[in-house]
């Protein structure tokens, strides 16, 4: 056994420079393996796999290896020849292929022969810890002498005080890499040296720092600093699609095409159920949700369930359950219908469970995005008698006027009179005066304007309300959505725009800080209300993106643009991507303005902001229309290196120039990855559609089927009056308990 290719020696006891064995040219043996190994009986003996050459035991399929290691033996020295086997199969690829050595070691269940080839190898690599980690690493990931092996290995490795710190960071990470690959769930938590981490940081470069986390997903190792961690994990979090991909999944070497994976096994999802705090598996399930993404969706939420399921008894279980809900809330009313949130309110209720202000201001939010707007109001009834935190009562304020701005459309009348009763004073109205918004309701030649509002009677708790930003974008959207389309409409948006702007030049000019105009606290929401005004056909509709050609509107959109970002310079955070898509779009696929496009891409790289599609595509064609492929394929390689999620149709287009052209990376991969996860979205939500979910019984939720002749309104009340009930209950039983208390 102790043969095994002596002549090998390590540089360093902990390099990862080791020059490995080299199979023959000829790697496979000529002998012809049984056609159906899985046919062959339990009771065969002797097991053909003990005489096996080591070339055999490769070309065997996993389930046929798995089928004969399950075929008993009668002595131990029957094994011998397999063992040495498997010994030079694992010493030849614990370093070039830690997940061939791994498959090999972990496939053999017999105790016996486990411990046998288990313990050569560790006498073997007595005096190479590397190695010897590895192998301790794939046997036993939890067992105490593995995590003292593994965390001293990586110590050595980045504090050796005769190998540069670069060096010996891309010494770690293959180090890392090498533990990641050979599958091993590790479901107790390693916590790096702090000297380690320190090197790490400071020296990997940044574009390997997504690699660094996939290795630590994969070998469930985090950092004695919280704050290290939270660095790393948030960079990435706020970095390119790949390196978001990699923060929430944990793929190693990520791809373009990785966007769309669907498979995951479930060694991995219990990898991320291990890594990911419960919190980051809410965070990415309420993102998946938003984004409509319903495979990922249901990922996290199994995900979310699993670990709530696994930490059944910890202290804070029931803040993790509220969590559940109202994940599992947002799921239903997203991907099955708002009459969902009738059949999880019910639940809490019958299960004693607290109906919280945030439970409900979610199912708000959900039924007007949803255009309940019957249900939603009669929900805002309810919710501004609860006690709501200021940042909830910012909250309903807001959802307030988003579902009369929305419901009353076409009256926007009504919109100013809720503006004026919840902002129950002069000024703000003064402000849509100033602003010229109330013009455009009621004209300029109307006298005594504030008599001639008429106010919303409103209860009196909804009075006096905090004006924002926000609020103010609502209300010129129910302005500008009954402009009507014509080329006039220039003169109208540059008239709102020099008001909008003297506001902040003022706030600006004078430091109000407390100003809702203030650079601080605006964002460019309002600014894409009045460039969609000028640059889209159909300012308002969802479905429908199409540009116009008009050169003066396009000239007029630039202007506000430049001087807008110009006067505010706003952040990242203060910014959506929307608008830069929007006017790149349009600057070169419709106006052929590629300085202007380029001029707007610098500044929002300077400022941070992710690329996207519609940032990347229109320089693309607009250099392949123009015969400069070069050019070109510069746009397409950062689009691919960044991992931008392409488009359906433009995304087939852009697929077909790739192979026209026969650049390196065709696109065919990302397009057939989407095309499985396409398919697989339309079998999940055709299955949502018929199953229950798994967390409930039937039983206890009741089915939302039985329920589809009840008028939801009626349901709504009855429920919410339940909830009411049981809060009285409640707040009864505490006094009680606090007056025997006192007793």
């Amino acid at each position: 056994m102790f043969r095994l290719l002596r002549s090998t020696r390590l540089r360093r006891c902990y390099s990862v420079e080791v020059a490995n064995p080299k199979l023959r040219t000829n790697v496979f043996s000529t002998k012809n393996l049984p056609t159906k190994v899985q046919d062959l009986p339990l009771d065969t003996y002797p097991n053909p796999l003990f005489g096996y050459s080591k070339d055999d035991l490769l070309r065997l399929e996993p389930k046929d290896l798995d089928h004969l290691l399950a075929i008993p033996y009668k002595s131990t020295t029957e094994t011998d020849k397999f063992c040495y086997n498997v010994l030079e199969i694992v010493h030849e690829n614990i370093l070039e292929d830690p997940a061939l050595a791994s498959k090999y070691l972990l496939a053999i269940q017999d105790k016996g022969i486990r411990e046998t080839v288990i313990g050569c190898l560790k006498q073997y690599y007595k005096s190479n810890r590397l190695r010897r980690s590895l192998v301790l690493f794939i046997d036993s990931p939890t067992s105490p002498n593995t995590r003292k092996e593994v965390l001293e290995t990586l110590e050595k490795i980045t504090c050796d005080p005769e190998i540069l710190a670069k060096d010996a960071c891309q010494m770690a990470l293959s180090y890392l890499r090498k533990l990641a690959l050979t599958a091993r769930h590790n479901p107790n938590i390693l916590f790096a040296p702090q000297k380690a981490v320190n090197v790490l940081m400071k020296n990997l470069p940044r574009s390997q720092w997504a690699q660094l986390y996939a290795c630590l997903l994969h070998v469930n190792m985090k950092f004695q600093n919280a704050g290290d961690f939270e660095k790393l994990k948030k960079a990435l979090l706020q970095g390119s699609n790949l390196d978001k991909l990699v923060a929430r999944k944990g793929i190693i070497d990520a791809k373009w095409q990785d966007l769309n994976e669907i498979d995951f096994d479930e060694t991995q999802r219990m990898k991320m159920v291990s890594f990911l705090t419960f919190n980051d598996i809410a965070l990415f399930a309420d993102h998946a949700i938003r984004e409509k993404d319903v495979v990922n969706a249901n990922l996290y939420l199994d995900l979310l369930v699993t670990k709530f399921e696994n930490n059944s008894g910890i202290e804070n279980h029931t803040k993790w359950l509220q969590i559940v809900l109202n994940t599992m809330l947002s799921h239903s009313m997203v991907f099955k219908g708002p009459q969902e949130c009738l059949k999880f309110l019910k639940y809490m209720v019958d299960s004693k469970l607290e109906v919280r202000p945030a439970t409900l201001l979610r199912m708000l939010m959900k039924l007007r995005q949803d255009s309940c707007w019957d249900e939603a109001l009669f929900l805002i009834n309810y919710l501004h008698t609860e006690k709501l935190d200021k940042p909830q009562r910012k909250i309903l304020t807001r959802e307030i006027m988003k579902v009369i701005t929305l419901k009353f459309a076409r009256h926007p009348r009504v919109s100013v009179g809720y503006f004026a009763s919840m902002f129950s004073n002069d000024e703000p109205l003064q402000l849509l005066k100033d602003l010229h918004i109330l013009d455009m309701v009621y004209g300029v030649q109307v006298v005594n304007l504030f008599d001639a509002i008429k106010k919303a009677d409103i209860h009196d708790d909804l009075k006096g309300a905090q004006l924002s930003h926000d609020i103010l974008k609502d209300m010129y959207a129910g302005v500008l959505s009954n402009l009507p389309s014509k080329d006039s409409n220039i003169d109208v948006i540059k008239d709102l725009f020099g008001q909008y702007m003297r506001q902040i030049e003022m706030a600006k000019k004078g430091n109000i800080t407390e100003s809702i105009f203030h650079p601080q606290n605006i964002s460019d929401n309002i600014l894409s209300l009045f460039l969609d005004q000028l640059v889209r056909v159909n300012p308002f509709a969802i479905d429908n993106m199409d540009l116009v050609s008009d050169p003066a509107k396009f000239a007029a959109a630039k202007t506000l643009c430049t001087e807008f970002f110009a006067v505010t310079g706003l952040q990242k955070h203060q910014r959506k991507v929307y608008l830069l898509d929007l006017m790149v779009t349009s600057s070169l696929l419709h106006h052929r303005d590629i300085a202007f496009g380029a001029q707007l891409l610098k500044q929002a790289r300077e400022a941070g902001m992710p690329l996207s599609f519609n940032q990347l595509y229109p320089f693309i064609m607009y250099h392949y229309s123009k015969g400069e492929h070069e050019q070109a394929r510069k746009w397409y390689d950062l689009l691919v290196a960044n991992g931008v999620k392409a488009k359906n149709v433009s995304a087939d287009r852009l697929v077909e120039v790739a192979k026209e052209l026969n650049w390196p990376v065709k696109g065919t991969q990302y397009r057939s990855s989407a095309q499985k996860k396409n398919k697989r979205a339309r079998q999940e939500l055709t299955r949502l559609t018929t199953d229950p979910l798994a967390m409930f019984s039937e039983a206890s939720v009741g089915d939302s089927r039985e329920n589809t002749d009840l008028n939801f309104l009626e349901e709504l009340g009855s429920i919410l009056h339940m909830v009411s009930v049981e809060k009285v209950r409640k707040e009864e039983e505490e006094k009680r308990e606090k007056g025997n208390d006192q007793k």
